[in-house]
């Protein structure tokens, strides 16, 4: 084993579901909890509530276990963080964590503040990868931390949720800081297959992922029908308002630095 994969192995803090693929050259491997939790904004967590929830670890911004953390983690997430954020270290990129595992009154405070005034950015609460203690926001220094992590964060169990182009596709605003865990093996499936999301990765393959029906959910902002929206949408302005899968769900485009406009066929609105 080289030295410096060692040194990453340690880093990531003893405890969690992390092996060495001696095949890859050392390359650490982050196994996940299957099936993997699939939300969006019409799927919600199997617990929509989330009260009862043994398997988070506390952890500094830079992901090693600390009592005395700010951020709380999946456990199985966070030696994969950890290395991630130390191989970043090791490049003098500075990748630290913002904001981590949340819970449903959390996440419903955060609704309640920006789903009106910043469409997009927040999940309904019961609905966010968050909440599954799976997914982080992370801050960069310098700018290009930011482009290092994108590029890299497969490699130790890491994807990107809400890509640029794909509002439409995953419910949400670009957010080229949010990052969730799904292990090195779907990691690496996503990575071979350039352009594919996570929410496309479970429609192909619905049995890989497990849901809530969310009639569990105790606060009004975790469901909204359509009321008449269609899965084409609508543009009001830069906000695009559309039906996903039975809910009605909006982004502003232009915080992504695009407009919402119809395909020039008719096929519907989207952020271009």
């Amino acid at each position: 084993m080289r030295i410096e994969t060692l040194a990453l192995l340690l880093i990531a803090g003893a405890g969690a579901a992390c092996a060495v693929d001696p095949s890859a050259a050392g390359t650490p491997t982050f196994d996940s909890t299957l099936p993997l939790v699939w939300v969006d904004p019409a799927r919600c967590l199997p617990s929509c509530t989330h009260t009862d929830e043994p398997d988070l670890v506390t952890v500094d911004a830079s992901a090693r276990l600390a009592s005395d953390g700010a951020y709380q983690l999946r456990a199985d997430a966070q030696p994969a963080l950890a290395a991630l954020i130390a191989a970043a270290g090791s490049v003098s990129m500075l990748v630290e964590i913002g904001s981590a595992h949340r819970t449903y009154e959390e996440q419903g405070m955060l609704w309640d503040q920006l789903s009106t005034t910043e469409p997009g950015r927040a999940a309904r609460p019961g609905h966010s990868e968050h909440e599954a203690g799976l997914a982080v926001d992370l801050g960069f220094e310098p700018e290009a931390a930011g482009d290092w992590t994108a590029a890299n964060a497969w490699r130790y169990g890491f994807v990107l949720s809400y890509p640029q182009y794909k509002q439409k596709t995953t419910g949400f605003r670009f957010e080229p800081w949010h990052f969730r865990f799904v292990g090195s093996a779907v990691a690496a499936d996503l990575h071979d297959r350039p352009g594919l999301t996570l929410e496309e990765w479970f429609r192909l393959s619905p049995g890989r992922g497990v849901s809530g029906d969310c009639s569990d959910c105790t606060m009004p902002g975790s469901y909204a029908g359509c009321d008449g929206l269609s899965v084409d949408g609508v543009c009001n302005a830069t906000v695009l308002t559309w039906c996903f899968d039975g809910v009605a769900t909006a982004v502003d485009c232009a915080v992504s630095d695009l407009v919402c406009a119809g395909e020039p066929s008719g096929a519907g609105a989207d952020c271009r």
